[in-house]
């Protein structure tokens, strides 16, 4: 650490010799210069080598060790700096053969009301990932410290990791946002995720706040807490929350807000919310709103409680739902509409037209001839449409040649010939050599079970025929 005036550099190393792992990272905190929305207030950098970069989870990124400026506090002595130093940076940067990472960090102001801790890294050698990590801090006006009109801190995370094909981003309100001098309490957060590839290839969210109460979300989701604000009034407290969240199948939002007024033996409280859900295929719709008012009196021996709250529950496809009354001596409930059913399944040809890749016409194949897969495939649709076909023919006539981009097979090792025919002139994908072969098979759709056949059912698919003649189907 070294310190001049203005300027102050803070370095930061690791050497694990047994390993040849080394990294370095400084910061210096030095007035730059720059426009008003772009004044740089300091700068950081570093590398390591055979080293991992551990990104922090959104809840620690406001200590993050790497951002400008946030290096560990210098101790009372050498060695208490030194072990401080291990114990905070043992499982952010730990030594790891293979894997190196490089960062750069920045510290600047916006029109001197908006301060940014921004880095960004790179982390590579067994797997690549970029990330991002800052904290963003906002005053108004500058300077008034707790008597501000307006702080709020974000936290934000950020990576993306081509192996998993994953883009995610956090945020996070620290608590120690507020609103007109402390007197209103700012909390929540919000989440962004896409994946370009792998195992959720396709899904994505949105989310501020969370998700509806009804919602069960996916193990790959994120939890994000409600955005809320709570001040207090002497007796008087109120609290609210939101939330919104979209996803490829599902959106949603809702808003609620609750305030108590207590004074002595008095209470009274004030509870309303509503909550939207939109899914489609199948399309559903589901929306709740309620209110309750209600005031109590500690009469000593026993408590005088009255209140009246209503519920407005509504539905659909078909419209429907149900209205609750609650007077506190008597509730009842008025029905209209249609009554709540689950939304009728979409059925394979919905699925398969908004879901599943489309068939590829099969290259050099004869029109008049269907290789025993593509028969075989097309035997579940047949049996579904009826003994005689959805079109009324008597399900004889020779499908399409086709090449499926939903279940897909192929013999990378082994395969000795292609589009030859058996005794009945069928045409056959494959004819691979009985004692040295790999069938490798693909699905976009989950697959739970295999299954090992004999024979020529057209009912049981066929994948061998034994002992010395193996031939796949």
């Amino acid at each position: 650490m070294v310190g001049v005036a203005s300027f102050a550099l803070k370095a930061i190393g690791g050497w694990t010799p047994e390993k040849n792992s080394f990294f370095i990272y400084i910061s210096i905190d030095v007035p730059l210069g720059g426009t008003p929305f772009l004044f740089v207030t300091g700068l950081a950098g570093g590398f390591g080598i055979n080293r991992r970069l551990i990104l922090p989870s959104i809840d620690q990124a406001g200590v993050y060790p790497l951002l400008p400026g946030q290096a560990p506090a210098e101790q009372a002595t050498p060695a208490a700096t030194i072990t401080a130093l291990i114990d905070t940076l043992k499982d952010r940067i730990p030594a790891a053969v293979g894997e190196y990472w490089v960062a750069a960090g920045i510290r600047f102001t916006s029109f001197e009301m908006i301060e940014s801790l921004v880095v960004v890294s790179v982390e590579f050698g067994v797997d690549v990932q970029v990330g991002v990590v800052g904290v963003v801090t906002m005053t108004f006006p500058t300077g008034a410290g707790d008597e501000a009109i307006a702080h709020v801190e974000i936290d934000l995370v950020a990576s993306f990791t081509p192996s998993t094909g994953l883009l995610a981003v956090d945020g996070r309100l620290s608590p120690q946002s507020f609103l007109l001098g402390g007197f209103v309490k700012l909390t929540g957060g919000f989440a962004f995720r896409a994946w370009f590839s792998g195992q959720y290839h396709g899904d994505f969210l949105v989310s501020l706040g969370g998700y509806h109460p009804s919602f069960v979300k996916p193990d790959n989701y994120p939890a994000v807490p409600r955005l809320g604000l709570a001040f207090a009034l002497g007796p008087l407290k109120v609290t609210g929350e939101s939330y919104f969240a979209l996803t490829p199948h599902a959106f949603m939002a809702g808003l609620r807000l609750a305030a108590t007024f207590e004074a002595g033996p008095i209470k009274v409280w004030f509870d309303a919310g509503v909550d939207f859900l939109f899914e489609w295929a199948p399309f559903h719709y589901e929306a709740d709103a309620y209110v309750d008012i209600g005031c109590s009196i500690d009469l000593g021996l026993f408590t005088l409680t009255l209140h009246i709250g209503a519920n407005l529950q509504i539905w659909g496809p078909a419209f429907g739902g149900t209205a609750l009354i609650d007077l506190a001596i008597i509730s009842f409930s008025i029905p209209f509409g249609a009554l709540k059913a689950l939304p009728p399944p979409i059925g394979w040809d919905t699925l398969a037209a908004k879901f599943l890749p489309a068939d590829a016409p099969e290259q050099n194949a004869p029109a008049a001839q269907t290789s025993r897969s593509a028969q075989l495939a097309a035997a579940p649709q047949a049996e579904a449409n009826g003994a005689d076909g959805a079109d009324g023919s008597n399900g004889s006539a020779t499908p399409t040649a086709t090449t499926t981009n939903v279940v897909k097979a192929d013999v990378p090792t082994g395969k000795l010939k292609t589009d030859a025919t058996d005794g009945d002139g069928h045409l056959l994908d494959w004819i691979i050599d009985p004692d040295h072969f790999r069938i490798v098979t693909t699905s976009v759709i989950p697959a739970n079970r295999a299954e090992w056949a004999t024979g020529l059912d057209a009912n049981k698919p066929v994948l061998a025929s034994l002992p010395n003649d193996l031939t796949a189907y």
